[in-house]
């Protein structure tokens, strides 16, 4: 009798990058990134969710900034930048990337 509980999976779970290449190349194509489209991005709801999973406190900063009340401008800009990582690789952080499901 086999006391083993668990089963095989009989097809695989492939981890992408969350967004396209060409995401973070339009993001990051000019000299330095727009505050306005720093802006837009901050409302989709995927990026502010992953953000909001992966650091509550930097959520509650560009939150902060996303309404004017932040002094120092820089910081939350810098805080967004390694989330540029979600386009051209698969960061080890699930909620930063996407899940495709097959069948061999």
């Amino acid at each position: 009798m086999n006391d083993n509980p668990y089963q095989n999976f009989p097809g695989f779970v492939l981890r992408t990058p969350l967004f396209p290449l060409e995401f973070y190349k339009d993001l990051t194509g000019g000299d330095r990134i727009p505050e306005e489209k720093l802006k837009t991005l901050f409302k989709d709801t995927l990026i502010r969710e992953a953000v909001f999973l992966a650091s509550p406190p930097l959520y509650e900063e560009l939150t902060r900034w996303e309404a004017g009340t932040v002094t120092d401008k820089k910081r939350p800009i810098n805080c967004v930048m390694p989330y540029s990582n979600t386009c051209p690789e698969c960061l080890p952080v699930a909620h930063l990337s996407d899940f495709l499901q097959g069948v061999v």
